[in-house]
């Protein structure tokens, strides 16, 4: 059976000039949903360094299709667009708009561009013969070297472009050297008219078809996420009530910062609008999303859902007292207090004490069982309803923790990884439960700093060559600084004996395996922490109710994955 997708889509080999002439012709455009240009000089000369070596530089992402709709930008780089008149399908460049424009804006830079700030002559880029390199060759109360011939890449694809250039070098150069920098140019032209970037078409006139392909074809390491493409492309000119879904979004993540949550990804976003425009928002229509006349739905829904995105990161912060979205277990929980908040606002259900406690409860029940690792589209959409019959008091804490306590609580698990939810779970507890001290001061840490810093890629070990799989167990982690190293064992041994006592209790080290860790008996320290971290947590779970801890296999799998994705 032939896959949907690429039966949908089709790969292409395009010549740079083929992609010039597409540009200019109207038939490649660049929706206003992309990013403004941001590539440094250096990135622009690597790019045609790149491709002077025969060296691949990515594939374009196009959709072609004929819906009307789609804004696109009157300038590329430093080009402006004619308006031309275009018959039958466009493409739209949905990925690669920092690349195009680069290739676009220095290989078809009109002779009289200016080049006197930065935005003007880093376009302005050419290959020195002599160095065999490329250069900005035209800058601002500067020249090139009087030994230096340039060829300027704004004269090299066009063949007549081409032709005057190496007229024009003949009255340059002594004839000695003529046939030497002939050749250079010559070589250097073939190089940039035979390379060839390759473009992966979306041919499709249905928007869920394109956004479905985008985001398999997109998993990794592309500029853009599929939410971004559909949100944008509800993007309104002044004309037409100038309203952008993705520039909403992106400010909505900014106000969600001031509780830490400003790293949730735009997709939990998208999904708590959706609920509040009652559009499906587990498998939703991007059809719908984007039709011009849903923009009376969406419009106040955006309004709702910052309010209620906003009031479910406060409750995370004060109530909860997780201070950072990078540990929150499933960004599914932050999701669905939105909808809880959006109908308590409706309604204009009072705040309560009892209230705030079963959605701790719930909020640690779910971290602990990973119910939301195993939910499947049903399952989301009959949990948004419990959420509303909760904001309404239609359901009362016994049957709505009774609904997500279909699976039992999961223990420690053997390995530890930041991305499952287990761990993020197990580390916010340890947080909350001990708060962290240095052990070369005594005073305390901030581990929701830690793990909120975007460049914190690990905590130290307690045994950096702990034997086996014992290295990878989350009992041989310590809530540190990364600065202190990979290792944290040298700051411990050292520690001063006025503020042992107090370090050890805050780390969850007891006496008895602080021995064993002097005694460098990694297998056993681990398993007297692992124990002590085990009691810390029951004890707690215990506290508000939650019993039944399952034992974890050997084997088993990091959970941070969610079907609830609505874009997978």
């Amino acid at each position: 059976m032939a896959d949907a997708v690429s039966s949908i889509t089709t790969p292409q080999i395009i010549p740079l000039y083929d992609l010039i002439d597409r540009v200019a012709s109207g038939e490649l455009k660049i929706p206003k949903f992309q990013r403004p240009y941001v590539w440094s000089p250096d990135d622009m000369l690597a790019l045609f360094d790149s491709i002077f070596q025969g060296y691949p530089i990515g594939s374009l992402l196009i959709w072609e299709t004929d819906r009307p709709d789609i804004s696109s930008l009157k300038e590329i780089g430093p080009l402006e667009l004619k308006d031309t008149a275009h018959t039958g399908a466009t493409s739209y460049v949905v990925d690669g708009h920092q690349r195009l424009a680069t290739l676009v804006g220095v290989l078809a830079l009109p002779e009289d561009y200016p080049s006197e700030t930065l935005d003007q002559w880093r376009w302005w880029i050419g290959f020195d013969l002599n160095e065999k390199e490329f250069t900005h060759y035209k800058r601002k109360n500067s020249k090139p070297e009087k030994d230096s011939i340039i060829v300027p890449l704004r004269r090299v694809i066009k063949t007549t472009d081409f032709a005057r250039f190496t007229r024009d070098l003949a009255s340059q150069v002594s004839e000695d050297k003529l046939d030497y920098y002939l050749e250079g140019a010559d070589y250097l032209n073939r190089k940039l008219r035979e390379y060839k970037v390759p473009a992966t078409v979306m041919k499709s006139g249905s928007l869920d078809d394109a956004v479905n392909i985008f985001s398999r074809v997109n998993q990794r390491g592309r500029d853009m996420t599929p939410d971004q493409m559909v949100s944008a492309l509800t993007f309104r000119d002044k004309g037409e009530g100038e309203f952008d879904l993705s520039e909403r979004i992106d400010q909505i993540l900014s106000g969600l910062t001031d509780f830490g949550f400003g790293s949730i990804e735009r997709k939990s976003v998208l999904q708590s609008i959706l609920f509040a425009a009652k559009i499906n928002f587990t498998r939703p229509s991007f059809e719908r999303i984007v039709n011009r006349d849903s923009s009376e739905q969406i419009v106040p829904a955006v309004e709702r859902s910052e309010t209620s995105l906003r009031c479910a990161a406060k409750f995370l912060h004060d109530e909860v007292g997780l201070k950072t979205g990078r540990l929150l277990p499933y960004a599914s929980q932050l999701v669905m207090l939105s909808f809880y908040y959006q109908n308590r606002s409706q309604g204009d259900v009072s705040v309560s004490d009892y209230m705030d406690r079963t959605l701790v409860k719930w909020l640690w029940l779910t971290s602990f069982n990973g119910w939301f690792a195993g939910a499947n589209t049903t399952d989301l959409r009959r949990a948004a309803d419990k959420m509303t019959d909760l904001s309404n008091r239609d359901i009362d804490e016994k049957h709505f923790i009774e609904f997500f306590s279909d699976r039992p609580l999961r223990g420690l698990p053997k390995a530890f990884d930041r991305r499952s939810a287990r761990i993020r779970a197990s580390l916010l507890l340890q947080i909350k439960a001990r708060t962290p001290l240095d052990p070369r001061t005594g005073k305390s840490i901030n581990g929701f700093e830690i793990f909120g810093n975007e460049s914190t890629r690990d905590i130290p070990y307690f045994f950096l060559n702990a034997p086996g799989k014992l290295i990878s167990s989350p009992a041989n982690r310590i809530i540190l600084p990364g600065n202190l190293g990979r290792s944290a064992k040298q700051v411990l041994v050292s520690m001063d004996n006025s503020v042992k006592d107090d370090v050890l209790r805050s780390h969850l080290i007891t006496s008895e395996a602080f021995r064993l860790f002097l005694e460098d008996d990694a297998a056993g320290f681990i398993a007297k922490r692992e124990a002590e971290i085990k009691r810390i947590e029951t004890e707690f779970l215990n506290e508000i109710g939650l019993t039944e801890v399952s034992v974890p296999s050997s084997t088993e799998a990091v959970d941070e994955s969610e079907v609830s994705d609505a874009f997978s």
